[in-house]
């Protein structure tokens, strides 16, 4: 079992707590738990996804007594203590509305899994005349232009800017995302909270949102925008950028250098745009924070020992788990620094160290040595130094030109409502969501004029209780911000 010797077996011999580890499926854990005492180990260690269990199972499992609250041992878990005192958000993905948790939260970013962005082929810019990205939303559709006139007289499939997947189109879907706060303030075209962090808006229903709606109507209709653009799938458009028909998507991280005449791969992700109603180019940093399944039984019978396990992961750097200062929280993900992975420019990118003449790829070594299956606990925004150029690309230019121009927000999702408030919630927003994406089509393409149709999309959005909804958030985040001394 390389995870249990190569990794879980790094932090035993830094913290000196030994396990015997038994590995079960995803089908046998929630049966394990269920069990109780009878059939419960010490400790349940698997990714949120593998365990078979959801939050609130967990949660519930925690109210019965069957596993412990981290929340009453933190005295301790040093590490944990230090890494929520420095962001309490750090618990929001695993706490009920009184700050009890039962499991243990990720802090999970890198560099590689962002997804609100666009991409532009340079040497298509170039062809077209334009040396950089377009910085402003009136470049953008002058680059467009330029692109057209260049490329579609010569290509009757050419079209500049279109979407990899309709899903990237949705009114919260990447692309949206990606262009919405160059708009106006807001950051997030969904249910969002204000950058001061006192209040709860509904992205959808401003005027920034009618901006845009009216900005890629205008792309539409000038058939700069690909016609197909609620339709499209994954599987066509791969082939069709990859043919070199597109210019400017929303995912181009499946060209590779064999897609370019100059042998390389000629793809930037330029900064998010600006505009009159935002000067300053705005990326909200994705959610960062997420569930690892780590739950302690309430029976175990040497609890310090399974805290200052659990509690390792979140060491750092500055304060590792082991003398050499080469294990620490990051490690268990990558491994032991200096042996399997060391700096190339310290805090910025890394390298990982394998044996290059007995593996095809990074990836293969990872397989056998159960890299991507360890935990990710803590934030790790760093590019991989890789020899494909493919996975280099994406991670070199998110640190070039998104992570200068991140607006870190608190996201909805953090926010705990009560029995009552969560009841209002689900009995609205599903309608509420699949009407805005019905509508958010009808005004990109026409087919409803948003001058007119705009007063009665609100209309119809109160009718459904968009109010009850972002009355319900804001008294959560009135809560949050009183505890926080807000």
């Amino acid at each position: 079992n390389p995870f249990e010797s190569h990794f879980l077996g790094m932090f035993e011999e830094a913290t000196g707590v030994t396990m015997d580890y038994q590995i079960v499926t995803k089908e046998q854990i929630p049966l394990i738990v269920a069990g109780g005492e009878s059939t419960m180990p010490d400790l349940i260690f698997a990714t949120l996804s593998t365990s078979g269990l959801s939050i609130d199972q967990i949660t519930e499992y925690g109210y019965a007594g069957a596993i412990i609250n981290y929340a009453e041992h933190l005295d301790k878990m040093p590490n944990l203590a230090a890494a929520i005192a420095a962001d309490p958000l750090l618990i929001s993905a695993v706490s009920d509305i009184d700050g009890n948790f039962y499991t243990l939260p990720q802090d999970v970013f890198t560099l590689t899994s962002a997804g609100t962005m666009m991409y532009m082929r340079s040497d298509h810019l170039a062809e077209a005349g334009w040396d950089k990205a377009p910085a402003t939303l009136d470049e953008f559709v002058q680059c467009l232009r330029d692109l057209e006139a260049t490329f579609g007289p010569k290509d009757p499939d050419y079209i500049a800017f279109a979407p990899y997947q309709a899903s990237h189109m949705k009114y919260s879907g990447n692309l949206t995302k990606a262009l919405f706060p160059s708009f106006g303030e807001l950051l997030e075209p969904g249910l969002t909270i204000t950058r001061d962090q006192t209040t709860v808006a509904a992205g959808f229903a401003s005027e920034q949102y009618k901006r845009y709606v009216t900005y890629m109507n205008g792309l539409y209709e000038e058939g700069l925008l690909d016609p197909n653009c609620f339709t499209s799938t994954g599987d066509f458009m791969k082939g069709f950028i990859n043919e070199g028909h597109n210019s400017i998507s929303s995912l181009l991280v499946y060209m590779t250098e064999e897609h370019f005449p100059s042998g390389n791969i000629d793809v930037i992700i330029p900064a998010p745009l600006t505009s009159e109603y935002n000067p300053t180019s705005s990326w909200l940093m994705p959610n960062r924070y997420s569930a690892w399944c780590a739950l302690i039984s309430s029976e175990c019978e040497d609890l310090d020992a399974a805290l200052a396990f659990v509690d390792a992961l979140y060491a750092t750097p500055e304060n590792p788990i082991d003398d050499e200062g080469t294990v620490f929280g990051t490690c268990l993900w990558l491994g032991k620094f200096g042996r399997d992975w060391r700096w190339v420019e310290e805090g910025v990118s890394y390298e990982q160290l394998y044996p290059k003449d007995q593996y095809a790829s990074r990836s293969e070594y990872d397989a056998g040595k159960g890299f991507g299956t360890a935990p990710f606990i803590g934030y790790f925004p760093y590019v991989i130094v890789d020899e494909n150029g493919n996975a280099k690309m994406k991670p070199v230019q998110v640190q070039k030109n998104l992570i200068p121009n991140v607006v870190e927000n608190m996201y909805v999702s953090a926010l705990k409502l009560t029995e009552d408030e969560y009841d209002i919630y689900v009995d609205a927003w599903a309608d509420i969501d699949a009407y805005v994406t019905q509508m958010h089509a009808s005004f990109i393409t026409g087919e409803i004029d948003i001058e007119t149709g705009w007063e009665d999309f609100l209309n119809t959005l109160d009718e459904m209780g968009l109010q009850d909804i972002l009355d319900v958030y804001q008294a959560a985040l009135d809560r949050y911000n009183s505890k926080q001394g807000i």
